[in-house]
């Protein structure tokens, strides 16, 4: 498995990666998705609030806004190494934690949908906007968005990454290891195969 090929797939047992997801979601009340480097999904939805879904269903410029907010948040915790808070164009406050293996960014776990107490201190992802405020009903899903403090938050979105860490880190060399046992285990019975040849002759 090359340094530069790297994608989470390859070494994650995606129902479990999801099994671990769902579980952060139902223990925080916080919605997530894990995407690989190119930003497309790679387990279902955790937890995503009805606002956040609604939003996304009810215009294409909702919804391709919303891509651009959870790319940019990649893209800065990728550059920091290490989770990114921030404000999503609808005033949620979301965050990213990036994965990466060998100094080698391939994916990120994106969550939040949280509308925070005190959220004063950050700043938006982007200063583009959208009219989804005239829309009634979505200015009633996004009033019954869970609530918490920053600091609840900032302690949820390190927590995971630690762990997160570890648990790609655990797949990922345990799929090495075992590579290279199979690797060492195909040559010895291609040189015993050989000296077995050698003595016929």
């Amino acid at each position: 498995m090359g340094k530069k090929n790297i994608h989470i797939s390859d070494f994650i047992n995606v129902d479990e990666l999801q099994q671990l997801q769902d579980n952060w979601s139902k223990a925080t009340g916080i919605g997530f998705v894990t995407v690989d480097s190119d930003g497309k999904p790679v387990t279902r939805q955790s937890g995503f609030t009805d606002f956040c879904r609604s939003l996304r269903e009810k215009k294409e410029e909702y919804r391709e806004l919303c891509y651009f907010c959870d790319g940019c948040g990649g893209r800065k915790a990728k550059k920091n190494g290490k989770p990114y808070v921030y404000i999503c164009h609808t005033g949620l406050v979301d965050f990213a934690i990036p994965i990466i293996l060998e100094n080698q960014y391939i994916g990120a776990i994106l969550a939040g949908q949280i509308n925070a107490y005190d959220k004063e201190e950050l700043k938006p992802i982007t200063t583009r906007s959208v009219d989804w405020m005239e829309d009634e009903e979505l200015v009633r899903l996004y009033q019954n968005t869970p609530k918490m403090s920053l600091e609840k938050i900032i302690a949820v979105s390190n927590v995971i990454y630690e762990g997160y860490r570890y648990f790609i880190e655990k797949e990922y060399f345990y799929k090495i290891d075992r590579e290279l046992k199979e690797k060492k285990l195909k040559l010895m019975k291609e040189e015993k195969l050989r000296i077995e040849m050698e003595k016929s002759i």
